[in-house]
């Protein structure tokens, strides 16, 4: 039987992918926040709090989750309505409540791995708080000059339902991005340049990861900085990535430290 399906021009691809995200994240009806332990005698008595990126669930942390369980890392794998929210609201109802619950797990440091929209709401949270005994952060693919791709979609006329407070707050001239101020803890940011980007039409600045660019990702106070050879997703999954998370995580430093090696050339 011949059926006949209607044409779906590549242009429409990207506000298509944009309604699916959004209705993924109404679906989330419950945001939960999980903590999960190592085995016993794995566990380095330290916890982590994952904090996912824009229109994602706490599942999207699970890869850099599960490999952290097996270094003996606790974690709390935080949910949170991110096209929804303020990020102030985010940080201040949703992450800061998780380091709470990561303290109360462990009697060793505290420690914040991000992805994307994540970094920023750290950054956000720590901007009056710290984290317990000396924690550190590792951020994947942060927009921390913020993003030039809310910068081209903002004046859409249903920007702010699609994309939500939060990411609308990443315009690189908006108050948020202008007035944060450098945290006073040890950060290591990676982030990637295969740039097999997301939004076909989109002009971001090479070399990029198809949502943040390179440069965009740097932060003044940060202490160690990574290129990879991934996109804004692979990003999560990738081993060396994990590894270099757990590197930091240890030593305050990557093993492929691009700041060091910059002080020895």
């Amino acid at each position: 039987m011949l059926s006949i399906l209607p044409t779906v021009r590549p242009s429409t691809f990207p506000l298509i992918r944009l309604i699916l995200g959004f209705a993924a994240v109404l679906l989330l009806s419950a945001c939960s926040t999980v903590l999960k332990h190592p085995q016993p005698l794995a566990a380095k008595g330290e916890c982590v709090v994952l904090v996912h990126g824009l229109w994602r669930s706490r599942f999207a942390m699970q890869p850099v989750e599960s490999y952290l369980l097996e270094q003996g890392y606790a974690t709390v794998n935080v949910d949170y309505p991110s096209a929804r929210e303020p990020l102030e609201t985010i940080a201040r109802e949703y992450l800061l409540p998780a380091i709470q619950q990561c303290e109360g797990a462990v009697n060793g440091a505290v420690h914040i791995v991000s992805h994307s929209l994540g970094g920023i709401v750290a950054r956000t949270a720590l901007q009056d708080s710290e984290l317990p005994k000396q924690g550190r952060i590792v951020m994947l693919s942060p927009p921390n000059q913020g993003s030039e791709l809310v910068d081209q979609f903002k004046d859409w006329p249903l920007a702010d339902l699609v994309i939500g407070p939060a990411a609308l707050s990443l315009a690189k001239d908006g108050l948020l991005m202008t007035s944060l101020e450098p945290l006073q803890v040890n950060i290591g940011i990676i982030t990637g340049n295969s740039n097999n980007r997301w939004v076909p039409f989109s002009d971001l600045p090479e070399p990029h990861d198809g949502t943040v660019t390179v440069e965009g990702a740097k932060l003044d106070e940060m202490d160690d900085f990574l290129v990879v050879d991934e996109n804004h997703v692979s990003i999560r999954r990738n081993p060396t990535v994990l590894q270099e998370i757990v590197n930091f995580l240890e030593n305050g430093h990557f093993s492929q430290s691009v700041i060091a090696q910059q002080h020895v050339d």
